[in-house]
């Protein structure tokens, strides 16, 4: 038991490291880009555009991806995201133009999006449901500890070593995640999948969209990417044009954001815990953050309290994000594990890639006002539609308890 306990936490770590690097590898492009702006290597529509390509690029290949990690070896398969990762950081390091630096982050988006089905999926083949659906829930926060390291590691590679060092040094920690994926031992039966796997893609993409539990957190999560992956573009260009603030100063801002998200994580299960529904929990969570966008539109004040804002909105993303991110387990007996992960990160990411592309001109046209604005009004709305869904169920249990 002691022997399984080990292999359990080591895997965890690996997987965790693993997609930590991911996110350093992601959010170093919100430090650069203050950079990019600066020497003029790209502009800020330019930075919207890049922005909008990782995440069109990481939804399109969501889709294929959850394919390929229902009934390929999940283990190859992540070691591969990564390899690609490190390629498109350590090339952007030598490159200036807008055209490289936009194939390249692309090349870094089909990476990244070939990670998270396939580690569902080893998980729970590994360690089964239970202890898979577990694992996942830690997993979850390695996406705010990434930012938080990717930031950091960002800033202090900027301030000593230029903006080159910006990508080469997530570059070179996601080569060597890597090759550590690559030398976790095989689990019995890896690559080989079940026989739901060897249904046509289109099939299993036909039962998720049957599922009303799938269709009903579309737009939510169409809604929180929109925010979730604008924030971390857009958090130091806000703070710099709206404050004046420098680069070292800056750090401790966008660390705050990050961190919050990391606290909004954690408290999800202690929230299902008390709100007895993770249907509620969202609906709260939506709601608050609707809230925290308004109180910055409408009382603009010092930079510790746009701080404060946007961590509360940060936060109560980061908590539907765990929930959507560790729903996919819920279809393992359907072998659609990797596949559901994958579509509903398209939708995710979908919703961050429209809202790249609108909003690098939208913030140059009109302010950064209004995109606090849109973010509001989408979570005001995915909100309404958790509420009535709640308000259906509960309607749909009473009609089943009432006697024939």
């Amino acid at each position: 038991m002691k022997s399984k306990n080990q292999s359990f936490w080591l895997i965890v770590c690996v997987f965790y490291l693993a997609y930590s690097a991911l996110y350093i590898a992601r959010l170093n492009f919100s430090v650069a880009s203050v950079l990019l702006e600066k020497d003029q290597t790209l502009t800020k529509a330019q930075i919207g555009m890049i922005g909008c390509i990782f995440s069109i690029v990481y939804a399109v290949v969501k889709i294929p991806a959850g394919f390929l990690g229902d009934r390929f070896s999940p283990r190859l398969l992540i070691a591969s995201g990564l390899l690609m990762t490190a390629i498109g950081n350590l090339l952007i390091a030598r490159t200036a133009r807008f055209g490289g630096i936009a194939v390249l982050w692309g090349l870094n988006a089909c990476g990244q999006a070939l990670l998270w089905g396939a580690i569902l999926r080893n998980l729970t083949e590994r360690f089964g449901e239970g202890r898979g659906h577990m694992a996942a829930r830690y997993l979850v926060t390695s996406t705010a500890f990434g930012s938080i390291a990717g930031l950091w590691l960002a800033g202090l590679a900027a301030d000593a070593w230029g903006v080159q060092a910006c990508f080469s040094i997530p570059g070179l920690f996601a080569l060597i995640m890597a090759a550590v994926v690559l030398c976790l031992p095989k689990e019995k039966g890896e690559g080989r999948g079940v026989a739901a796997r060897q249904q046509p893609w289109t099939q299993g993409i036909k039962e998720l969209l049957e599922n009303p539990q799938f269709r009903i957190n579309i737009f939510p999560a169409v809604a929180h990417g929109m925010i979730k992956d604008n924030i971390n573009i857009w958090m130091a260009l806000y703070f710099v044009d709206t404050y004046g603030i420098d680069l070292k100063t800056m750090a401790g801002f966008v660390f705050f954001i990050p961190f919050m998200s990391l606290i909004g994580r954690l408290l999800f299960p202690l929230l299902c815990r008390i709100l007895k529904s993770e249907s509620r929990v969202c609906v709260a969570a939506f709601t608050l953050c609707a809230a925290f966008m308004a109180l910055l539109i409408m009382r603009p004040g010092s930079p510790e309290y746009a701080m404060l804002c946007l961590g509360g909105a940060s936060a109560m993303v980061g908590a539907v994000n765990t929930y959507l991110l560790t729903s996919p387990t819920d279809y393992v007996k359907s072998g659609h594990i990797a596949l559901a992960a994958g579509l509903m990160d398209t939708l995710t990411y979908g919703g961050a890639g429209i809202g790249s592309l609108c909003f690098g001109r939208i913030v140059t046209r009109l302010g950064y006002n209004t995109m606090f604005l849109i973010w509001a009004l989408v979570s005001a709305t995915a909100a309404m539609i958790l509420i009535c869904r709640c308000v259906w169920q509960n309607r749909s249990n009473a009609d089943r308890q009432q006697p024939a």
